[in-house]
């Protein structure tokens, strides 16, 4: 008869084999069914989070469930960026563009490619629609996320990620324009975005 020390190997390659073709399944074939890359990584985030807790409540703490909650993080910050690329798209490239012109030590010719015309464009937008812009966020997670804890975490760091992205922009606004810019009335202040985003964050 097999040794308990002989057939254990033998169950994690078994293991192994079933969580891969189970990858295979749920990325290859069922996230591709979704016409959106934000909806793919959604499908993702739930089944692996399932595939996590599963393993967790059966006590099979090890290689598989650290490979699961890896994936798991790398398709959350796949959603993080397109849910933010859907509304704020325009203000992301903007920053992802102009911050290597304005970096300090630039030469004056790079500062000038800059597009303030944009910049003032991009500031009274979002000064126009940034609490919609977080309604329709709510929204999007909500319906996304059937798991409460889940879609909570998912919705701090969508926040989070755009507080971020717009701390960015406003750095570049002063850079751009160091006596202050002409459209200043049009900048929401950073304190005012993040009481907005601590209300959703405790309200979820």
């Amino acid at each position: 008869s097999l040794k308990v020390a002989s057939v254990e190997p033998m169950l994690g390659s078994i293991l192994r084999v079933l969580w891969t073709e189970v990858e295979k399944l749920l990325s290859e074939r069922l996230a591709r069914q979704h016409p959106t890359l934000k909806h793919q990584a959604a499908l993702l985030i739930n089944n692996y989070d399932l595939v996590v807790h599963t393993l967790a409540e059966r006590g099979a703490r090890g290689e598989e469930s650290t490979h699961f909650e890896q994936l798991l993080d790398q398709v959350k910050t796949v959603f993080v960026e397109e849910q933010l690329l859907a509304d704020n798209g325009k203000m992301i490239s903007f920053v992802k563009q102009a911050e290597p012109l304005l970096v300090p030590g630039a030469p004056p010719e790079d500062a000038a490619k800059v597009d303030k015309g944009a910049m003032e464009h991009l500031t009274r937008e979002f000064y126009d629609k940034w609490k919609a812009g977080i309604e329709a966020i709510h929204r999007d997670v909500v319906q996304s996320f059937s798991n409460f804890k889940l879609g909570m975490d998912i919705l701090k760091q969508v926040l989070t990620q755009l507080l971020l992205y717009y701390t960015r922009f406003l750095d570049l606004v002063k850079q751009a324009f160091p006596h202050g810019p002409p459209f200043a009335q049009y900048i929401l202040s950073i304190p005012t975005l993040m009481n907005e985003i601590k209300h959703f964050s405790r309200n979820f």
